[in-house]
């Protein structure tokens, strides 16, 4: 399976740095944290696959997704790398350090261990799912609607970066069949 090209946003000059994000968060979630960091060293924050700007596929694993980083890496030509990746970042960084280790020099794993998890994202999802797109014009509306499913207000602004809007109108960015639910 070939990998997906990530978006990136690369800032800084020193020793490389790569970050991953978690479900459902995108590179800019670093954008502070790279920009501090970017002071002493090569900072590469990553959509990962399915995820903001990078390449879209119907596989959504670990190993996948650490094969995308593995190919990442090798075309910028900065193995090896230090990793550092939250949540589902995490574990693909964890299967980037077991199955391509040549690339990663150093690992930090920010809120995820390598064991499973019973996290339960499918009322996020399911709300996600069930917003009325075609009729909305504007994301406060989307707001108004997973405000009956979700109460934390936190929580729905951060689902709501992943609404995109153009000519046709708003979208989820990760599609329902691309993100699994962990």
């Amino acid at each position: 399976m070939p990998a997906i090209p990530l978006a990136i946003t690369d800032q800084g000059d020193g020793p490389p740095v790569i970050v991953l994000h978690g479900l459902f968060g995108r590179r800019r979630n670093w954008q502070g944290l790279q920009k501090r960091l970017a002071t002493n060293a090569r900072i590469i924050a990553a959509d990962m696959r399915n995820h903001g700007d990078s390449g879209w596929d119907d596989v959504m694993t670990y190993g996948a997704m650490a094969d995308d980083v593995a190919a990442l890496i090798k075309h910028l030509e900065i193995a090896p790398a230090l990793v550092i990746g939250h949540s589902m970042g995490g574990k693909a960084a964890m299967s980037l350090a077991l199955s391509s280790h040549e690339v990663v020099k150093a690992l930090m794993v920010i809120d995820i261990a390598p064991v499973p998890y019973d996290h339960n994202y499918a009322p996020y999802v399911d709300a996600m799912r069930h917003l009325p797109l075609a009729k909305l014009e504007r994301r406060s509306q989307a707001e108004g609607y997973l405000a009956d499913a979700i109460d934390d207000r936190a929580v729905r602004a951060f689902l709501l970066q992943n609404l995109g809007q153009n000519d046709d109108g708003l979208y989820w960015m990760p599609s329902s069949q691309a993100c699994p639910i962990y």
